[in-house]
């Protein structure tokens, strides 16, 4: 433990190759500790080496398969390698275990959308949002997610949204301006 602490204080101090050493003296010394492959996956992912983070991620569920958060950050580390189908999958792991986890939802639209599997984005930013409707990014990517299925409508609506709560968000600004020239056109179309 006292390893894995100094690791955790490591990480936190931004040292990360720091602190991947004492997270790998802690496996060492005891390798079915889950929270030290949990950490050492933080590192790494930190560090940007996310096939080697998804590793240890998989290291601390074997181990410990009832952890939401080495679930939730497997699913980013995995959104970082493309890799959406198995994102969303570990996301929904993570969501079963921690439903309430306003985090999980967002990640888990994110990769949907990356996937452009949108309207399963939209119901999971929904989510999220319900969760925690303070959260600008989840409404303008909810809004990116309606305007993907030209639902213009809607995705204004979500970005006033934002706007709300993040008066000058210059992306749900962008959004936006997109949505209503694509009503424009087709409203020009249809006359």
């Amino acid at each position: 433990e006292v390893l894995l602490n100094k690791g955790i204080t490591l990480a936190r101090m931004f040292e990360q190759d720091s602190a991947l050493e004492q997270y790998e003296m802690a496996i060492q010394i005891k390798p079915d500790l889950a929270r030290a492959h949990y950490q050492r996956g933080r590192s790494l992912a930190s560090l940007q080496r996310f096939l080697e983070a998804v590793g240890s991620y998989d290291q601390a569920i074997n181990i410990d398969p009832s952890g939401a958060a080495t679930h939730h950050y497997r699913g980013v580390a995995l959104s970082f390698l493309n890799d959406y189908e198995l994102a969303v999958a570990a996301y929904d792991l993570a969501i079963e275990l921690r439903p309430d986890n306003p985090d999980s939802h967002f990640q888990r639209g994110w990769s949907l959308v990356s996937d452009r599997k949108f309207p399963e984005a939209i119901a999971a930013f929904s989510r999220a949002i319900y969760l925690k409707p303070g959260e600008p990014d989840s409404h303008y990517q909810l809004g990116r997610a309606l305007a993907a299925i030209w639902q213009h409508s809607e995705a204004i609506l979500a970005y006033d949204r934002v706007f709300g709560l993040e008066p000058e968000h210059a992306r749900a600004l962008f959004g936006k301006a997109y949505s209503l020239c694509r009503l424009a056109i087709y409203e020009s179309k249809s006359h």
